[in-house]
């Protein structure tokens, strides 16, 4: 993540050896964590929750919180019930 980490030096607090430690508080901070996230992911159609949970936890100890941090921004989309998601249009 540190390639695509630089691309983000307003969330240097946040990340701690190279991974996502710590979630802002700051709306605007979460949105750019938010697309952070996004941005690390590997390019795919759909996940299987299963899929992206293991794709985050490479990025946080927390991968739950991150998942629910990229639908609750709306840059990613689930089946109502949370089996798939997929990158928002």
């Amino acid at each position: 993540m540190g390639r695509v980490a630089a691309d983000f030096p307003r969330l240097d607090g946040c990340l701690k050896n190279g991974r996502i430690a710590t979630i802002p508080a700051d709306d605007g901070l979460k949105a750019e964590l938010g697309r952070l996230v996004m941005a690390a992911l590997p390019r795919r159609d759909a996940y299987t929750e299963r899929e992206l949970t293991t794709e985050l936890r490479e990025l946080a100890d927390e991968p739950v919180a991150l998942r629910r941090l990229v639908v609750d921004l709306g840059l990613m989309e689930r089946d109502p019930d949370g089996s798939r998601y997929w990158p928002a249009p």
